[in-house]
């Protein structure tokens, strides 16, 4: 009886090493056979990404020429506005009053925007480092979770080392498939209600009475969590955002009150071409483009998970291709 358990156990054991060792062509045929509800990195062309940053041209190229079309018909409306006094005194600019607002309107501007970009590649990498962190930790609990289910494999009858096993891994793959995949998208995930938590339900079936080892790597699990969701969150309120688009525009207005003053030296003939206005008006549209990029790249960087171009979501689905992949291939050798 004795030999009998002895060979049952080194058979076993030989089951849950062979799930350890599955070889690299398999588990890499495997994780393109299994892994269907995944969308990788692999399967979004090189286009989609081409067609995002044409996208984002294309709105600035249309908002740069706006600019460059209407910039001489403003200066001119505006000047047709100020009396003769304040057209001299523009035009000679005697007092710098135009150039110091400008200097400090452009100095403002760039603080707060340089601000904004470095808080927001701050979070893009915090949120990096959790999500890698995570799934590290996550690999490394399925480990654990394999060899615990090989383990009971010597010491209970089939069906039921056969369940545990099985739950133990559903568990798993339940929290990577619904909390993982999900990143955060900028907000709190929303409560599962009546149902489990699929840590929770790895610590009851691991643990009785004193935590195992499986506690501690559920714990760093969590802490990682915490850290992906905080990372995902707004860092600052939209009138920020508003409070930055109200000085890109002052900045532009100023040009328009420069190309006001300048009309003067040539008032009758200014927005000809090859004369002053003219030459400003494709100027004018280039900043008005560059902008126009800028409020877009604020765009893409205020979305972690959802955004076109910058896109942590494709980091996530392309780490859970294969540990999903790895996770399933461990559950058929346990099982079978």
């Amino acid at each position: 009886m004795r030999e009998r358990k002895l060979a049952r156990r080194q058979c076993l054991t030989g089951a849950v090493a062979a799930s350890l060792l599955v070889p690299a062509g398999r588990k890499a045929k495997h994780c393109r056979a299994t892994a269907d509800g995944i969308q990788t990195p692999a399967r979004r062309s090189r286009a989609e990404l081409q067609k995002a940053f044409a996208t984002i041209m294309v709105q600035a190229l249309v908002c740069g020429s706006i600019g460059g079309l209407l910039f001489c018909p403003l200066s001119e409306g505006l000047r047709s506005l100020m009396a003769t006094p304040a057209q001299e005194v523009l035009k000679d600019d005697m007092t710098q009053f135009t150039q110091n607002a400008f200097a400090v309107v452009l100095l403002v501007f760039g603080l707060l925007l340089g601000e904004t970009l470095a808080m927001l590649l701050q979070r893009q990498d915090r949120l990096y480092c959790a999500i890698f962190q995570e799934v590290s930790e996550a690999r490394s609990l399925v480990e654990q979770l394999t060899l615990l289910g090989g383990a009971r494999q010597g010491r209970a009858a089939v069906s039921e080392w056969t369940s545990n096993s099985a739950t133990l891994l559903d568990s798993m793959e339940t929290y990577l498939v619904q909390d993982l995949q999900r990143l955060g998208e900028a907000r709190i995930l929303q409560n599962a209600g009546d149902e489990p938590d699929p840590l929770e339900s790895l610590l009851f079936c691991t643990s009785v009475g004193v935590p195992s080892s499986v506690c501690s790597s559920v714990r760093a699990i969590r802490q990682a969590r915490a850290s992906r969701l905080a990372a995902a969150q707004r860092q600052f309120p939209v009138a920020h955002l508003l409070l930055i688009g109200v000085f890109g525009t002052c900045s532009l207005s100023i040009f328009l009150l420069l190309g006001a003053g300048l009309a003067g030296f040539e008032a009758a003939e200014a927005t000809r071409p090859g004369h002053l206005l003219a030459i400003l008006a494709p100027l004018f549209g280039l900043l008005v483009g560059v902008q126009a990029i800028t409020a877009a790249v604020l765009r893409e960087l205020s979305l972690p998970g959802g955004s076109q171009i910058f896109r942590a979501q494709d980091v996530v689905q392309q780490s859970l291709e294969g540990l999903l992949a790895e996770l399933r291939q461990r559950r058929a050798n346990l099982m079978g």
